[in-house]
């Protein structure tokens, strides 16, 4: 008799009784246990980019530098009541499109519960009615019978919690994650050791992500920002965008005749490919840590997502160190996960032999170059790098010149160690200067006083002279001491010689040299203030030390044109006494509950701002303050970001800002559109009112507006705020914006040319 045979029953026996096991509440600290901090917070910002989100806010909620509550906000398209209690069940599966990230059905849950004691969701959904908020919160120690379930909220404390230190924003759906009773949070006694738990988090979160989203960020199909959350003040420190680590972003390849595509295909004829990259041996790897030989290997990719952050070669090469300049970039489609399987977390895959093998036959069409061909490349570009002992490196240049051109140069050159990095700066000197070595700063100035014989501070050829200017005098920064006097002659030679090749058809008349406003002192000055002090309006703080004792973050930033995430020397916001047990809220207690906000409905769209006399009028003049707003947003800050680090209200900048690139009519009042006032967007409002913006121009911001039932100023808003940068602020929209801010002696007031 057959096994099967055997274990089925007779025919004419009773049918199989059947008992229903509900999972108990243990099974959710089971799951998740691949997930890092980091890798939680991805899956978790994987479901908002399902749900079309295009901006993500990550909150660290503080309490005397605690870590109390983590929140992951998205402006998606949010959820129903069924579809929110959908969502928590587990391995609950919606109908997966093949652009989502989600795959398992287990992410919300295992992510979450992974590190935090309660999960709440609070979700927003348009319809026809306006926005509908549901909630519900799971937490194992909240079941009445240890079995597995959530409690859902009333409206009230649905609506409040979305809305919770977010009253100022614009109304839009979405969903807010929010984790409290935080596991891994350093619960020192020591207020150091909770900062520096603190400090690396946000350095390992920040990293991570960019990492893993690095092609959203750069595509601007996604804005993931950090900020963190005073809970004793109620209120959020600067936004901070995480910036992209691209693993491949090099602009002058290692090897010739790279990067190239190798293409095979499958046993069931199904075609692969694999980009094979060779590292300038120079280059530098921003954002990585560690050894460039620690990130060599494949990169699997689905979806523009990395799932792999841990690079390796799944057996088809052994780590060494004589491949440190080998990445090769993968893209699976879902059709060939049955040969690469992610893992649930996705921070890694496995290659099945089928796959494997197939890599290892692929060859490039051109040259017929295999992966074992690469290989031996990528070596033999390192070894001869190595031999090469003739070339110079420069001293770093820390800015002033545009990115990819320092990329470019550090790639070609290779930077000093042992020096500090030297930057490039436009200032007024003397008329008789074309630029001037500045040692104790570290700076090659450049004379903006002849910029226009340039064609601006901003030109290609502005930008060649720099450069060539400080590949020559570079060497001088590597001295300790003040130039000499024969160095100081030879720059003054070299100085001469510019100035008159710069002016040789003005028949010597050098002294009505061309001048061009560049931007003004006044305006940079408050923004270099603004973001030198942003640090003392983080909510994070650092142990109470005298003034001999305190110190300077050196975190890096975020990004190259502002301050980093840095949570040193703040003021002692939460330091009013270390709260007792009895003082602090639970520690799983919803965040809205610890103050609940105004019943009032939030402000969406802002109302005409009253003017006080330091604000100008809408339609008035640009003062500093606009000013400063602008080149922070030609810096890539969002207006959130901006309002936080100039002290100013969003509305404001939105209205700044507006103004400068669009217009007075795009903050003028429109009462025909007054019924429509606060109206919530939906990512497919979002995506039509940009591809609106970017078929008919600035000048269509107006039409826009009524096309869809807006403000012009709610249109400006979303455009000047969206992650895709729609709104291009090129070097003659900066030049025109600056040029209209001009100082009338007489009045002291500044006046629109």
């Amino acid at each position: 008799m057959s096994f099967l045979s055997r274990s089925s029953p007779p025919t004419d026996s009773a049918p199989d009784g059947w008992i229903s096991l509900p999972a108990s509440t243990d099974v959710l600290h089971a799951i998740g246990g691949g997930h890092s901090f980091e890798s939680a917070l991805a899956d978790i910002i994987d479901n908002s980019i399902d749900a079309r989100a295009s901006r993500v806010r990550i909150r660290f909620v503080l309490e005397d530098v605690r870590l109390i509550a983590v929140q992951i906000r998205d402006d998606g398209t949010g959820m129903s009541e069924e579809t929110l209690v959908e969502a928590f069940r587990l391995g609950g599966r919606r109908d997966y499109k093949g652009t989502d990230l989600g795959h398992f059905g287990i992410g919300l849950k295992a992510a979450s519960m992974r590190h935090a004691n309660c999960l709440r969701v609070y979700s927003a959904v348009q319809t026809d009615a306006g926005l509908s908020v549901s909630a519900a919160s799971l937490d194992p120690g909240d079941s009445p019978d240890g079995t597995l379930g959530i409690r859902v909220l009333d409206r009230r404390g649905a609506e409040s919690g979305y809305a919770f230190g977010y009253e100022s924003d614009p109304s839009e759906s979405g969903t807010v994650i929010e984790w409290t009773g935080i596991r891994a949070a350093s619960d020192s006694v020591s207020r150091g050791t909770r900062q520096e738990w603190l400090d690396h988090r946000l350095e390992s979160t920040r990293a991570f992500l960019g990492l893993v989203f690095h092609r959203m960020l750069e595509a601007g199909d996604l804005r993931i920002e950090i900020d963190l959350f005073d809970a004793a003040e109620l209120s959020a420190g600067i936004p901070r965008r995480i910036e992209p680590v691209n693993p491949f972003g090099y602009q002058i390849s290692g090897h010739a005749g790279y990067p190239r595509t190798l293409e095979g295909a499958l046993p069931d004829g199904s075609p692969i490919a694999a980009t094979c990259h060779v590292l300038p041996p120079k280059g530098m790897d921003r954002g990585l840590p560690g050894k460039r030989e620690d990130w060599q290997g494949l990169y699997v990719y689905r979806n523009a997502r990395l799932l792999t952050v841990e690079a390796g070669w799944q057996g088809l090469a052994v780590a060494k160190s004589e491949l440190r300049l080998a990445r090769v970039a993968i893209d699976i489609a879902d059709k060939l996960l049955p040969y690469v399987t992610p893992n649930p977390e996705k921070n890694g895959v496995i290659l099945l032999p089928d796959y494997s093998n197939a890599l290892q036959d692929a060859i490039d069409p051109e040259s017929g170059i295999s992966i074992a061909g690469y290989l031996d490349d990528s070596r033999t570009a390192w070894k001869e790098s190595t031999k090469r002992t003739t070339e110079k490196p420069l001293t770093e240049v820390s800015g002033g010149l545009p990115a990819l051109l320092l990329q470019q140069l550090g790639e070609s050159f290779g930077w000093r160690t042992g020096h500090a990095p030297a930057s490039i700066v436009w200032e007024e000197i003397s008329r008789d200067d074309i630029f001037k070595v500045d040692l104790d700063r570290r700076l090659l100035v450049m004379n903006s006083a002849h910029a226009e014989q340039l064609g601006g501070e901003d030109s290609p050829q502005a930008t060649a002279i720099a450069m060539l200017l400080y590949i020559l005098v570079e060497s001088n920064f590597t001295r300790t001491s003040h130039l000499r006097a024969t160095t100081h002659d030879h720059l003054e030679q070299i100085d001469r010689a510019l100035f008159a090749a710069l002016y040789s058809d003005s028949d010597g008349d050098t002294n009505d040299a061309p001048r061009v406003r560049s931007t003004p002192p006044e305006a940079l000055a408050k923004l270099r203030a603004a973001l030198s002090a942003s640090a003392f309006r983080s909510t994070s703080v650092r142990p109470s030390t005298t003034d001999q004792e305190s110190t300077t973050s050196d975190e890096p930033s975020l990004g190259s044109a502002e301050p980093g995430l840095s949570t040193e020397n703040v003021p002692d916001v939460f330091a009013q006494g270390d709260r007792t047990t009895e003082e602090s809220s639970p520690a799983n207690a919803p965040i809205a509950d610890v103050a609940l906000p105004d019943s009032s409905a939030p402000s969406s769209e802002p109302d005409r701002i009253l003017h006080s006399p330091c604000q100008p009028g809408l339609s008035g003049p640009l003062d500093t303050d606009d000013l400063a707003a602008f080149e922070a947003y030609c810096d890539g800050a969002g207006i959130g970001e901006i309002a936080a680090t100039l002290c100013r209200e969003k509305a404001s900048i939105a209205k700044s800002l507006a103004l400068a690139l669009f217009g007075a009519e795009a903050v003028d009042d429109d009462a025909s559109l007054a019924p429509f006032h606060g109206l919530p967007y939906t990512p497919d409002e979002r995506t039509r009112i940009v591809t609106a913006y970017r078929s008919g121009g600035s000048d269509s911001v107006v039409k826009i507006a009524r096309d869809n039932r807006r403000t012009p100023l709610a249109i400006a808003w979303l455009l000047l705020d969206s992650p895709k940068r729609p709104v291009v602020v090129d070097r003659r929209v900066r030049k025109n914006v600056r040029r209209r801010l001009k100082t009338n002696s007489a009045t002291g007031l500044n006046q629109i040319s």
